[in-house]
């Protein structure tokens, strides 16, 4: 599970559907797996439903902020079990699905656009 996602449901209390909505935000301050490795030290990319107040507050702290349209940073891809029932959610950033059979995971999987 996303740690953002994971975060929404357990620090606020948000249901996981409306934690997979809410603006999300990464930085490439540690090196990238892959070569090159690159890094952009002091980046922080966050989307605009983050709000104006957040990015200056963020510009204040020596970040770099760039700021990109809601609902493109990533995806997300859930499924969890409440009563028995399954629960899927689904992510405004893109295509994604979940498959359950009999309570359990089949397959989970998102697509980039």
């Amino acid at each position: 599970m996303d740690g953002q996602l994971l975060r929404g449901c357990v620090e606020f209390g948000l249901d996981p559907q409306a934690s997979a909505e809410i603006a999300e935000f990464h930085s490439d301050h540690a090196p990238f797996s892959f070569v090159p490795y690159r890094s952009v030290p002091r980046s922080l990319i966050v989307e605009a439903g983050v709000g104006a107040a957040t990015v200056a507050d963020c510009g204040t702290t020596a970040h770099l902020v760039s700021v990109v349209p809601n609902h493109t940073l990533g995806r997300i891809c859930a499924v969890g079990l409440d009563a028995g029932m399954g629960v899927v959610l689904g992510d405004p950033r893109g295509p994604a699905f979940a498959l359950l059979s009999r309570g359990q995971v089949k397959q989970c999987r998102t697509f980039a656009t």
